[in-house]
């Protein structure tokens, strides 16, 4: 495989399960746990009673004084995953596991949950300039993940919030609306305090996909908050990142740059870091064949598809991104996900 892949974009396999069991008496601490965990991505399930302990994916929290029952059920694996919480610390050490006292430990007890929560991949469709196709190529891409089974996270970093057309779209509202109701841009700061789930959930939905639009703040933000919602999905798919410079530092699973066979292309193409596993996506007609772009930019992989007529009228009928399988947008993500998801 050319590009960058992650196991987890298989999507012929059931996602890893990052689990969180909590058994703690104590409602501070428990409150404690629960948001360390979340923050971490991992899972908290409802019915811990069912939780398979053997799962090497699956971390056990209990607090003292610990129930023996529960400690003879558990295997050795198990056992030293087991985490203990407590408010003060103690001259003994535990019995199994190790022991976290709250709130001094609770980096951390974050590190440790966060060695559960693997990831999810990244995908990023950049625009080579204003109005290259990026919004709706990476719409492409999030809705053949949503109907691979995925939960998707649509991160739109366009300083033009055009996902908040989709929504609209969708919703038949328009996007103030939507905002004031639903998770932003304006919702997130700096994106370091976030809680991976809550904010999933109270995203906004664009064809079952969670989409986070609005004006974005600075790439270096977006980025980070990109990294926090790994955590609480199976996919994130950006949209933009461009201008020079905002993909520096950063390495996304499917890096997706695409614009009009130009100067401009070329230029912001070959300013870029190298990135060997960077694809091309070219929408043509442009001032310069599609070939001859190919060929001063160089890279390792390069596709090309024509611009779709009547765009902006299909969208005020209805028709939004990928609802035409057959689309030329729609057919170039398609060979690209199918060949990096493996499916």
């Amino acid at each position: 495989m050319p590009w960058r892949t992650v196991e987890a974009m298989n999507t012929s396999a059931a996602p890893t399960a990052r689990t969180v069991v909590i058994q703690v008496a104590d409602d501070a601490l428990r409150t404690a746990v629960r948001d360390l965990a979340e923050l971490a991505g991992a899972l908290i399930p409802p019915r811990p009673w069912d939780t398979d302990l053997a799962d090497p994916n699956c971390v056990l929290v209990l607090s003292e004084p610990l129930n023996r029952a529960t400690l003879e059920e558990l295997d050795a694996a198990s056992a030293e995953r087991t985490v203990i919480v407590a408010a003060e610390p103690a001259a003994q050490p535990p019995p199994v596991g190790r022991r976290y006292v709250l709130p001094d430990d609770a980096a951390a007890l974050l590190q440790r949950f966060g060695k559960l929560a693997a990831a999810a991949p990244v995908v990023r469709v950049a625009g080579l300039h204003g109005a290259a196709g990026a919004t709706r190529l990476a719409t492409c891409f999030a809705r053949l993940a949503a109907q691979d089974g995925l939960r998707v996270i649509y991160v739109d970093t366009d300083p033009r919030a055009g996902a908040g057309a989709l929504l609209e779209l969708e919703t038949g509202e328009t996007y103030a609306a939507i905002a004031a109701d639903a998770a932003s841009w304006a919702d997130v700061g700096d994106g370091h305090a976030l809680l991976p789930l809550r904010l999933a959930r109270a995203l906004p939905s664009y064809q079952g996909i969670g989409v986070l639009t609005g004006i974005a703040p600075e790439v270096a933000t977006c980025w980070a908050v990109a990294q926090v919602l790994r955590h609480a999905c199976d996919l994130v798919v950006i949209d933009g990142c461009l201008p020079l410079g905002a993909l520096a530092g950063t390495v996304a699973d499917l890096d997706v740059v695409i614009g009009v066979p130009g100067a401009e292309s070329v230029r912001t193409f070959q300013l870029l870091a190298p990135d060997p596993a960077r694809i091309l996506v070219l929408r043509t007609p442009g001032v310069r064949s599609a070939d001859e772009v190919i060929a001063a930019c160089a890279p390792l992989r390069a596709e090309s598809f024509r611009t779709e007529r009547h765009v902006a009228e299909a969208i005020e009928h209805g028709i939004g991104p990928g609802d035409s399988p057959r689309g030329a947008a729609m057919q170039v993500a398609r060979r690209l996900w199918r060949q990096a998801s493996g499916t």
